[in-house]
């Protein structure tokens, strides 16, 4: 598709050598006089490429580049001037100018820089979409209508320009992180980079480093609440949002995430995103809304993509998904008067799982209502591993 091009220059000879030898080179080329005609032509019909004067005649070029990037943000533009300066050439990078070129000029070299700047802008525009896609991705990722979550998630938007640090709190597989990543990508940090850390593997030159790569970006530090009082002592630029499963003691604004037994109305929408074009019965949604869901969002999932196999692109009946799932209506365990260790319990229970499960962990997670990583964990811990 051929690049509109508009040349903006009070030389008349001037406009006619850029017009004839662009034109040459493949640009449908419009010209103005001054500021206020060339602006009159993008509005008419706005220009790809702006080769703009610097030193016009009424409106500078400096006044009119302003008057373009606030109009046409995404319009390349290149500064010509015959007396250019080394705080002229800075103030117009930073107004937007994709060059800057010195008369008395080098048809190929302008050539070559409207070449190099075009390509440039196409490389800006797809990384924006690509931006604009990840953001939407986001979005979507973070399914739900109950009132829980939509509070939840307002919360965040309302709170995230405004703080240095943000504390998520929930249960593993509420959705902590996924809802860390959401808040970078709608801040006013987005364009700045988005790091991720397990503060439990760090030291504190390791968090130095991170700090300095984020720059003005944001941090989602996992497990990171032992190094609050470090991060908040230096006055961090960048963003920090934690991701934690306890609230903090310190003074620090915190946002506590519901469990997906909280907004089990939920489900039924977050089978729909997850399972694209295959259903659900009413019953199979009903019995998913009457269990108890441990491990949140991955616990889900996991039963979701495990029925679409069972049903073979069929509907999804009760019978396709797993018949010990736990009822959210079982009866608790009643904790003995006399007491009981925790500690012992947990590993009681973990054996007897591996036995049932005939030593398959997988299973063994589910019969616990653990994910497999959140049994690895457990495992490690009692030295069962």
């Amino acid at each position: 598709m051929t690049k509109r091009l508009l040349v903006i220059d009070d030389e008349a000879n001037l406009r006619w050598v850029l017009s004839e030898a662009l034109s040459d080179q493949g640009y449908d080329v419009v010209v103005a006089a001054n500021a206020n005609d060339g602006l009159a032509a993008m509005s008419r019909q706005p220009a790809d490429v702006v080769i703009l004067d610097l030193k016009l005649k009424g409106m500078d070029g400096l006044a009119t580049l302003a008057r373009l990037r606030e109009r046409w943000p995404e319009v390349v533009v290149l500064i010509l001037t015959a007396y250019g300066t080394v705080a002229s050439a800075v103030e117009a990078m930073q107004l937007g100018a994709a060059d800057y070129l010195r008369k008395p000029f080098d048809l190929e070299e302008i050539g070559f820089k409207l070449q190099r700047a075009l390509e440039r802008a196409a490389l800006q525009q797809e990384l924006r979409r690509l931006r604009q896609q990840q953001q939407q991705r986001m979005v979507n990722d973070l399914i739900g209508s109950h009132p829980a979550w939509v509070a939840c998630r307002q919360q965040l938007e309302r709170m995230i320009d405004r703080l240095p640090v943000l504390v998520l709190v929930g249960d593993a597989g509420v959705g902590k992180a996924q809802l860390a990543r959401y808040a970078h990508a709608i801040s006013q940090r987005q364009q700045a980079p988005l790091i991720e850390l397990d503060a439990g593997l760090l030291n504190e030159s390791m968090l130095e480093a991170a700090l300095d790569e984020a720059g003005q970006g944001s941090i989602i530090i996992r497990r990171g609440l032992g190094w609050l009082d470090w991060l908040l002592a230096r006055k961090l630029a960048a963003c920090v949002l934690l991701t934690s499963l306890e609230a903090p003691n310190q003074t620090v604004p915190t946002l506590h995430l519901p469990t997906l037994n909280q907004r089990r109305s939920d489900i039924g929408l977050l089978a729909d995103y997850w399972l694209g074009q295959q259903m659900l019965s009413p019953q199979a949604l009903q019995k998913l809304e009457q269990s108890q869901w441990n491990a949140n969002l991955p616990e889900l999932r996991h039963v979701l993509e495990r029925a679409a196999v069972a049903a073979n692109g069929q509907l999804i009946q009760s019978e396709h998904l797993p018949h010990d799932l736990p009822s959210a209506t079982a009866e608790p365990i009643t904790l003995p008067a006399s007491g009981l260790q925790l500690e012992v319990v947990e590993r009681s229970l973990l054996q007897q799982a591996l036995q049932q499960a005939n030593g398959n962990k997988t299973r063994a997670a589910e019969l616990l209502g653990l994910s497999r990583h959140q049994l690895l964990y457990r495992l490690e811990k009692h030295g069962l591993s």
